[in-house]
């Protein structure tokens, strides 16, 4: 059967690749959002993924294909310090972004249909819950592919 998308291989490679990069150590690193008992201080996920796809000749099969990956990145700090909560998760985020601009041809090219990956922003979000600070970054990693 042909592939009617390349965003599960690419889930996995780019999870893959962010639970391998050592400047990430220590980030909890899932799938999808943990629960709440499980969720560590620091936590990156998949939140969610937008996709489009658009034919690439009238009466052909093949699609060319856009979407943007969604990832968390979820730093929780005891105390009443939003400034450092929110400048760590900004690290955080730039390192995501790091990763994902040396690694545009994702998997070495071995996606089939994939052509790359780029980093696409980020937006935050502070909260606080009863003695702690929250502070959360909804991050976008567009892709571009043809199946």
């Amino acid at each position: 059967m042909p592939a009617t998308t390349t965003i599960p291989a690419t889930k996995v490679a780019l999870l893959e690749l962010l639970q391998n990069t050592v400047s990430l150590d220590g980030l909890q690193i899932e799938w999808a959002r943990p629960s709440e008992d499980a969720l560590a201080q620091e936590a990156l996920w998949f939140e969610g993924t937008k996709s489009t796809q658009q034919p690439q000749a009238i009466g052909n099969q093949r699609r060319d294909e856009t979407y943007v990956l969604e990832l968390v990145v979820s730093v929780l700090r005891d105390g009443d310090d939003p400034q450092a909560c929110e400048l760590r998760m900004w690290e955080i985020v730039a390192d995501v972004e790091t990763i994902v601009r040396a690694n545009t041809r994702l998997g070495g090219g071995t996606i089939p249909g994939l052509f790359d990956i780029q980093y696409a922003g980020a937006d935050q979000t502070p909260t606080q819950a009863p003695g702690q600070r929250v502070s959360e970054a909804l991050v976008r990693v567009a892709a571009r592919g043809r199946i």
